[in-house]
């Protein structure tokens, strides 16, 4: 638990520990499953992907099958690819007129480390500056 490794950290004895976490857990104050529900809610509007978001659940001390519970039920794949077409779009390199492969993979690289998978990156990112028929098979123009 989260609040139990932050009050040891911060020097409070175990005894303590446990009477304040039940103090919080009889008052209703403690609850895994709506911070799971919070931390994949506001990481998609922080533009986050899935994997940011499992590690956050993660390193907040909540359980595997939880986090993967929260993130089946509260992540939005449409909102998902919103957030990587913001993101693309607000890349300045995208206002260049012809883009290189080096800066079609540092786009990816930079979208992909705030957890969305590359594939998608790559795909919407085809979309956002291919014309139609313009390329053909993996290849940009």
């Amino acid at each position: 638990m989260e609040i139990q490794s932050d009050l040891s950290a911060k020097g409070f004895k175990n005894d303590t520990i446990s009477q304040v976490i039940n103090e919080l857990l009889n008052r209703n104050l403690l609850d895994d499953e709506a911070l799971a529900r919070d931390v994949v809610l506001s990481g998609q509007r922080m533009n986050r992907g899935r994997s940011r978001i499992y590690a956050d659940l993660r390193k907040r001390g909540l359980a595997r099958n939880l986090a993967e519970e929260s993130l089946a039920e509260f992540y939005s794949d449409e909102m998902e690819r919103e957030s990587i077409i913001h993101l693309i779009e607000k890349s300045k390199m995208l206002d260049s007129p012809s883009l290189d492969e080096s800066q079609l993979n540092k786009i990816t690289r930079k979208i992909s480390g705030k957890g969305f998978p590359p594939w998608l990156a790559r795909d919407l990112l085809r979309e956002m500056t291919c014309d139609e028929g313009e390329h053909k098979g993996d290849e940009f123009p």
